[in-house]
């Protein structure tokens, strides 16, 4: 019996020891923040420490002007969009790690004399990239590329072009782009007077194919001219929304579409229209957007002042439904006008980052930075500040760092379209995620026999 008290005692030290480090290390490498809100009986969790820099993506044929800035990722791999180019990046067999040039090259495999806008949106799910080519012969037009048996390498066109059968001029279709599985969605903001068109092309049984013949069109049985609608498009499982900043005097809004049992069709009726409650003229609300895990997050990057602020709508347990209530509005413990705060936006899960490209740091100004929000064991409520926030190691003012952001897991990219003389980069930083520690027992059962 004694041998067993002593073991369960040592056990005991053991897990203190244990628990009191990793809590340390966690407190070494986070600020803590106060939420409003938060109640100081709830444990707080230990999800993330803080994001390291360990990358950073160029073009090897970079010029000035490039502007390679526009991410996005999916699993080991991240796309880089740029000035009518875009770029393929493969984690290395040693990881993420130092100055890194692509793996592939992307382009289209007929350069038309209008201006393209080609690479101004990306998107990646699993093996298919979708990049926007908005001004394409003044209409738009998003290129699919499916990764090869051999892997993305050298200098690739095409698998598929996309157009829409009713664009018209100035549409700008492939403004924005998403893709999730066999769904490719393309906003075309500018269709109809600037009211705005978002497109579902869903992938043939044969694979994807050069058409203009979508599966859907969504629009809003309340638009207006110049509202916008599919400025930015995002997909979560059998959902899509859809930010229309223009809405009400560029107060700015955010649509949600549910799929039907039997698959996309056209329509103007939307599930939700999600708006905020103290918004004002010219907020711009869903001037970026992010959409995981039924959470939506919408930068609304011109309110109060060009601070900028982001909104949280997580949805409810009956569903999506029209409301101006937000779950929780974020903004920058450190804010100032002109920071541009949520001029891209990024979630996964239950980390959400956000863009703030004309930050000045120090004295560099329009240097930019990302901020990073961890939901908390309460989930998201009331007023909050960041966890944390990050800049580039060697930022410079006008690197426009934060101008676009994706985070998938524990890996966070951030163009910076100013970097080098505006060739532009971008940075990849990991964290360390962490599972919460169980509370230590007030004490440890002996058993007697």
């Amino acid at each position: 019996m004694k041998l067993l008290c002593s073991l369960a005692l040592g056990l005991g030290l053991i897990w203190l020891a244990l628990s009191q480090i990793s809590r340390q290390d966690f407190a070494a490498a986070a600020t803590p923040v106060d939420l409003p809100g938060a109640s100081s009986n709830l444990p707080q969790p230990l999800v993330l420490t803080s994001f390291t820099q360990t990358a950073k993506l160029i073009a090897s044929d970079r010029i000035t002007h490039d502007v390679f800035d526009r991410v996005a990722i999916d699993g080991d791999t991240v796309v880089v969009g740029a000035n009518n180019k875009a770029y393929v990046f493969v984690k290395p067999s040693n990881g993420w790690s130092g100055l890194l040039t692509e793996t592939a090259k992307l382009i289209p495999s007929v350069v038309t004399t209008q201006y393209l806008n080609y690479g101004f949106s990306v998107a990646i799910s699993g093996d298919t990239v979708v990049v926007g080519a908005a001004s394409e012969n003044n209409r738009g037009s998003a290129y699919i590329y499916v990764k090869p048996a051999g892997g993305w390498s050298g200098t690739l066109t095409e698998t598929a072009k996309l157009t829409a059968s009713d664009e018209m001029d100035l549409s700008y279709f492939g403004y924005s782009v998403a893709v999730s599985g066999d769904t490719v969605v393309a906003g075309a903001p500018g269709h109809n007077s600037t009211r705005g068109a978002a497109y579902i092309f869903v992938k043939p049984a044969g694979g994807w194919v050069t058409t203009s013949t979508f599966a859907a069109k969504l629009t809003t049985s309340d638009g207006a001219d110049n509202d916008g609608f599919a400025d930015k498009v995002t997909l979560n499982g059998s959902a899509i929304a859809a930010s229309a900043p223009g809405d009400d005097s560029k107060r700015g809004s955010v649509y949600v579409f549910n799929q039907p049992a039997l698959g996309w069709v056209t329509t103007s009726t939307f599930a939700a229209k999600l708006t905020a409650s103290d918004g004002a003229a010219n907020d711009d609300l869903g001037y970026s957007l992010g959409f995981s895990n039924n959470t939506i997050v919408a930068g609304a990057v011109h309110h109060v002042n060009y601070n900028g602020f982001a909104y949280v709508f997580v949805k409810p347990i009956a569903g999506w439904v029209t409301t101006s209530t937000f779950s929780a509005k974020l903004i920058a413990s450190d804010r100032a006008t002109d920071d541009k705060f949520g001029i891209s936006t990024g979630i996964a899960n239950d980390v959400v980052v956000i863009g703030a490209w004309s930050d000045d740091i120090g004295p560099n100004t329009n240097q930019g930075s990302v901020y990073v929000f961890v939901k908390p064991n309460g989930g998201w409520s009331g007023l909050m500040t960041e966890t944390t926030k990050l800049t580039a190691l060697d930022g410079v003012a006008n690197d426009a760092f934060g101008i676009s952001v994706a985070v998938q897991g524990n890996l966070l990219a951030v163009g910076a379209q100013g970097d080098d003389s505006g060739r532009g980069s971008a940075y990849l930083f990991i964290s360390d995620i962490l599972n919460p520690l169980p509370e230590l027992p007030a004490y440890l059962p002996v058993i007697l026999r």
